[in-house]
């Protein structure tokens, strides 16, 4: 009895695809489905809380802002308040009363606090505030503890009584110290600042917003009002709320006390300390997409019952034409028809199995038809076709065979084919063939044949190996002509290819797809790469280290305008060398022709001109620098005339006044004004490098003291600054404008050194050279040195670079982003200040400079003392020469207000005229350096001729440079810059006329 075949393969075929079919379907339609779903969603949760997190942002850079505006303002009002401001309360009240934006900033009013938290002044004016204590309030304390601004706790206000918030900023003395607060009171319900925040409370949900201060544990405002000035919950009770307190910035989902879902967002407020936490129930958040999930399924099964049914319909159809084939085969096999094709109405897999039973029926029909059509081709080939036995002896060849070599097919049938074979050749035939039939059973190989005449012909084999009938089929090509072709031409390839390997410029030869089909020694030396690794590769690639042509990048490419123009080429291009070096080239490329003139390839030449460019772009920044230098130093010429009027005329101006005239601090603020101008005037000259250096003592401690507000501007808050100085005194002989230059371009540079931040320290110290320090270091002489060392904690520098710091031009700054001066410009100062300077540095450990300068006395003379000395003056008379009408009309003014005799003249040939018509009266010659018709010294020298014993003196504005050239500082003449205070004019006639011969 057979055995009954199980359920499943009882089914029908169509059956089993039906099924099959539906479960793939409608398995592929519901995973979609949900992924949809689930990405959906999660998209949608990114964008709310994308969204949410923005609108936090937005409030808190707000609350921000105004907060911000709140303590500019106080600190801008507390640095107008001045000591005497504070000692007199009544006028400090008037003070803050013509201040409007104080009434519309803190609506409860601001006040001024003592040092010891006593009030002294507010406004407006509320009784009892004034002569109250704030000693115990928060924010007072932390005022005077940190000398800070502070934004205070949220309280109750003493007399408001309504929510407010302190605003506190320190009061300083002109010199820093602090000696008072000022604090403002503003609403919490205040729109500008945080009244606003109620309007964002939803109609089924209060407690959207709340605005919490991690410093004092407590929530400021909200949109709930039963929140506020509430303390916030325990540490662990809402770990997002945790994570908010602690600084983080964000959004995330979270179970509140409730039992609610909540979808929180998080933005901090860095002034205050505070943050905004922006909240709503996830259920009201994402109804949204609860909506759009269900409609999602709803249509998933809409589609899956549609497809059902199509799918059902499409398999009937498809499996009707099976049935009729089947139907129909089996009458052909029980021969109830004849064979025939059987009709193929589709051409799916069913059509293809149908198509495949009908060319089995057409095959015998084929088979005779291909072996008379072999046979045709195998007689009327011109290549030569063989087959042999296993033996290697030919069994059949065509009639090229017998042309070709002059054998007879009878001659050549029934040898080995290794009888025809050059005696040279016929090993390494051998060998070849049974090489390759270690890999496979196709052959190809070249060896020569004898022809019956004695000839020796190439012939070129292609053969393969039918293992299961032992026979080999092959045939073969004369390539005689070919051969002999091949050979002339290496030996000319040779000959060309030992002359370019001799050539030290690169030479390479490229084809239409830029790829390097052949180049010389010297361009695989540049590109560091064997010859074997750079052919075959494009010249991009090589060169410029691209995937793509260089053109495609915007580069001028010489190689590509050859072949679209069939012309000679020229460009320099930047390559770059295996090891990343960048080398600078020029490229000629020139076009390569067919017999039938279209451009197949270009040669392309490569001619290194580094160096050559360096050095032109080392000459075009040095002419820049030369440029700016003799700018520099004709408008420092200028501006010393108009400073010597201004400084001249205010110094007279105080000197006429009365010790206790009211007007006196305003002209010694427009005398500072003018010495400020002056310090610029000398950094412009600085730069130039044609200041005259004023050497005089300088103590290094009060130079660095002078400039501590200056560096801790200029470095930044991100940087930690640390200054300290040695407790004795380091008195140097120096230049103190330059010496400021050598401290602010070593605080540049260690800024520089660090953009994410870290720590510059700068240190003086009393430093004594000994032999033994000399010996180690390999510099210095003996002696006390005041040492000065600038750390950082940047990047530092490896060994190579810190040998070159100190070149000019050298930088390590990207391009625009330095000179490459201000290293070299601090190495000038300290060696012309017979001092030395030394750099340690690492890469990633920082760098430190020292600075040695020779200390010539352990105290610092008080300069106070000659500037109050009396001033002098004389019965003497002076002969004044400047071409400057204002610089003149001073200097007269001044020198006959101290009992002077003055002559004057508008130049120096007018100088010569006036002194031979005085030159028994005159005592004192004043002459400006540069005039027009005679210069200073020109008159100088005619006028020593007349009388040789006169006394002259001589002043300018301009640069070193221009006064070196006049020959004044060089023969040590008595010399005086621009801009010169009236006493230090006096003072130095004074000197020169009471000096002896």
């Amino acid at each position: 009895m057979p055995k009954k075949p199980s359920p499943l393969k009882a089914l029908t075929l169509k059956t089993k695809i039906t099924c099959l079919v539906l479960l793939l379907f409608l398995c592929s339609i519901w995973v979609l489905t949900f992924f949809i779903s689930k990405r959906l969603e999660h998209e949608m949760t990114v964008q709310i809380e994308a969204q949410q997190f923005s609108i936090a942002s937005y409030i808190a850079d707000s609350i921000e802002g105004q907060v911000r505006l709140r303590i500019n303002s106080l600190t801008a009002i507390a640095n107008m308040i001045t000591p005497e401001l504070l000692a007199n309360p009544g006028k400090l009240r008037e003070f803050l009363y013509v201040r409007p934006l104080l009434a519309t900033l803190f609506q409860t009013g601001v006040e001024v606090i003592s040092r010891e938290g006593i009030g002294i002044a507010d406004y407006p004016v509320l009784q009892g505030r004034a002569g109250s204590s704030r000693s115990e309030l928060e924010y007072f304390k932390e005022v005077v503890a940190t000398g800070k601004p502070v934004v205070g706790k949220p309280w109750i206000g003493r007399f408001s009584n309504k929510r407010v918030i302190s605003f506190a900023v320190p009061i300083l003395n002109p010199s820093g110290k602090f000696i008072a607060v000022l604090a403002g009171y503003t609403l919490l319900s205040d729109p500008a600042l945080l009244g606003s925040i109620g309007n964002l409370a939803y109609k089924d949900f209060s407690d959207r917003l709340t605005l919490v201060s991690p410093k004092y544990r407590m929530i400021v405002t909200g949109t709930d009002q039963t929140r506020i000035m509430t303390p916030t919950p325990e540490p662990g009770v809402n770990p997002l709320h945790d994570k908010f307190m602690a600084g983080f910035e964000g959004s995330g989902i979270y179970v509140n006390s409730r039992g609610i879902r909540m979808l929180s967002s998080g933005k901090q407020i860095p002034t205050p300390g505070w943050f905004v936490r922006l909240g709503l129930p996830t259920e009201m958040a994402f109804a949204p997409i609860h909506s759009m999930q269900n409609w999602i399924y709803s249509m998933a099964l809409g589609l899956s019952i549609v497809s059902s049914v199509l799918v059902l319909l499409l398999i009937r159809q498809a499996m009707r034409p099976l049935y009729v084939a089947n139907r129909l085969i089996k009458d052909i096999t029980e021969e109830r028809l004849p064979p025939q094709d059987i009709p193929v109405t589709q051409y799916d897999e069913i059509g293809q199995l149908l198509t495949s039973f009908n060319l089995h029926l057409r095959y015998r029909k084929q088979v005779e038809a291909e072996r008379e059509q072999f046979y045709k081709f195998f007689q009327a080939s011109s290549d030569l076709m063989v087959i042999a036995d296993p033996n290697g002896a030919f069994m059949k060849t065509n009639p090229t065979c017998t042309e070709i070599l002059g054998y007879s097919e009878t001659e050549l049938v029934a040898k080995p084919f290794i009888e025809f074979i050059h005696p040279e050749d016929k090993q390494s035939t051998l060998d070849e063939m049974a090489r390759q039939l270690q890999r496979g059973f196709s052959l190809n190989f070249e060896n020569r044949y004898i022809c019956k005449d004695g000839s020796v012909k190439w012939l070129s084999w292609r053969a393969t190996y039918v293992k299961d009938e032992g026979i080999t089929y092959a045939t073969a090509r004369d390539i005689t002509e070919m051969k002999l072709t091949e050979e002339a031409l290496h030996n000319s390839e040779a000959f060309i290819k030992n002359i370019l390997q001799t050539v030290d410029e690169g030479f390479i030869v490229v084809d239409r797809d830029y790829r390097i089909l052949s180049a010389n020694r010297a361009y695989c030396s540049s590109a560091n790469l064997s010859a074997e690794q750079v052919l075959g590769r494009t010249c991009h690639e090589i060169s410029h280290h691209l995937q793509i042509p260089c053109f495609e990048t915007g580069e001028e490419c010489p190689v590509r305008r050859a072949f679209e123009t069939g012309d000679t080429c020229i460009a320099s291009h930047t390559h770059f060398l295996h090891g990343g070096d960048k080398r600078y080239v020029e490229i000629k490329a020139f076009p390569v022709r067919d017999t039938t003139g279209n451009v197949v390839s270009a040669i392309e030449t490569i001619n290194d001109i580094t160096e050559r460019t360096l050095l032109e772009d080392q000459l075009r920044h040095a002419q820049k620098l030369e440029s700016l230098g003799t700018l520099a130093g004709g408008v420092a010429h200028d501006f010393n005339n108009i400073l010597t009027a201004i400084i001249g005329y205010g110094g007279m101006m105080e000197m006429r006044m009365a010790k206790d005239d009211r007007n006196i601090p305003y002209i010694r603020e427009i005398i500072a004004a003018a010495d400020r101008a002056a310090h610029l005037t000398q950094a412009l000259l600085i730069f130039s490098r044609k200041q005259i250096a004023e050497m005089k003592q300088v103590g290094i401690n009060e130079l660095i003291e002078g400039m501590r507000k200056m560096i801790l501007r200029l470095i930044g808050e991100d940087i930690d600054t640390n200054i300290s100085i040695s407790g004795g005194k380091l008195v140097v002989m120096g230049d103190y404008g330059q010496l400021e230059q050598v401290l602010m371009n070593l605080a540049t540079n260690a800024r520089d050194a660090m953009p994410d931040g870290g720590s510059l320290s700068i240190r003086t110290e009393m430093h004594e050279m000994d032999s033994e320090f000399i010996e180690i270091h390999g510099f210095g002489k003996q002696g006390k040195y005041a040492l000065i060392s600038v750390s950082d904690t940047g990047e530092g520098m490896d060994e190579t670079t810190r040998e070159r710091i100190f070149e000019p031009f050298f930088t390590t700054k990207g391009v625009g982003k330095g000179t490459g001066l201000g290293l070299s410009i601090v190495y000038g100062i300290v060696k012309k200040h017979n001092g030395y300077i030394n750099c340690y540095s690492e890469p990633g450990s920082g760098t430190t400079f020292k600075i040695y300068l020779p200390v010539v006395r352990e105290e610092l003379v008080d300069a106070e003392e000659a500037v109050d000395s009396p001033i002098e003056g004389g019965s003497e008379t002076i002969l004044i020469a400047d071409d400057d009408d204002s610089v003149r009309g001073l200097t007269i003014e001044l020198l006959e207000r101290y009992g002077y005799t003055v002559i004057e003249a508008r130049d120096g040939a007018e100088a010569v005229v006036k002194f031979l018509d005085h030159k028994e009266k005159v005592n004192l010659v004043l002459l400006d350096v540069i005039m027009p018709k005679k210069s200073g010294r020109e008159a100088f020298e005619e006028i020593r001729d007349i009388r040789s014993d006169v006394k002259i003196l001589f002043i300018s504005g301009y640069t070193e440079d221009i006064i070196q050239r006049k020959r004044i500082i060089e023969d040590q003449l008595p010399f005086l810059q621009k801009p010169a205070k009236p006493k230090e004019l006096l003072g130095k006639i004074r000197e020169i006329l009471d000096a002896k011969k």
